[in-house]
Formats: C-alpha cells, structure tokens, sequence
C-alpha cells in the first residue's frame, strides 16, 4: 500500500528477544544514520518486556531528545527546512489540481513541453 513514510527522531525496536530484531535494528540503524538534522541522529533502541535496560536506554534517549529541542527549538535551519517541505507540499497539491483539472492531457505531451505547459497553466491563478 503507497503512502508517506515519516522518519522518527527514536527508533524503537520492540520485541527485541525474537529472531530478525538485531538485522531490524541494524538496517534502521543504516537509514537513521543519514537523516542527521541540526546535530541530531535518531536513535535506534531495542526493547523488550524481558530486558528493562531497553526501556532505560529509551527513556534517556527521550530525555536527550527534550534537551536537544528546547536547545535547538528555532533554529532557521529548522525554520527553513519546514518552509521548504510546506512549499515543496503546496507546488505538489498544485500541479495535482492542475492536472486533474484538465484530465491528465498534459502527460501526452513531451517532458519539456509538459513543463513548459504547467508552468503558464500555474501562472494562470485564476483557473482551476
């Protein structure tokens, strides 16, 4: 099923005494370590009602998080991160509108005429 994949700031893997945790938690690892934002990496954090220290490691893990906001709360990189995914969101529903609006008869034409056709039907604010 499409949908959107949202990244955390923790990863928990739950049930971490059963079989495939470790290779679970070793490719999320994989994908954390490349969505570091403002000095943060999220982390990747096994628990299991058998093992307490997970649910330790998490709540620590929480705890640094909260000191990581509050420190990093307003930063314009985060402001400019959020406004560019707003943006990028508000083009995308646009184009979506447009496209339907004419019942998808721009997708006949040529990738650079299909630009250049969106991009004056988007000027055109009045329609659709």
């Amino acid at each position: 099923k499409a949908g959107i994949l949202e990244m955390a700031d923790i990863y928990v893997v739950n049930k971490s005494d059963l079989s495939g945790a470790d290779l679970m938690a070793a490719e999320i690892e994989q994908v954390a370590d490349r969505q570091t934002i403002n000095g943060w990496t999220p982390p990747v954090i096994k628990a299991s009602r058998d093992d307490p220290t997970g649910f330790e490691t998490l709540n620590m893990a929480i705890d640094a998080h909260a000191a990581w906001r509050a420190d990093k709360s307003d930063t314009t990189a985060t402001r400019r991160a959020r406004a560019r995914y707003q943006i990028q969101a508000l083009i995308s529903r646009r184009i979506d509108e447009v496209l339907e609006a004419e019942n998808n008869i721009f997708l006949d034409q040529n990738p650079g005429d299909l630009f250049d056709a969106l991009v004056e039907r988007l000027r055109r604010t009045d329609e659709v």
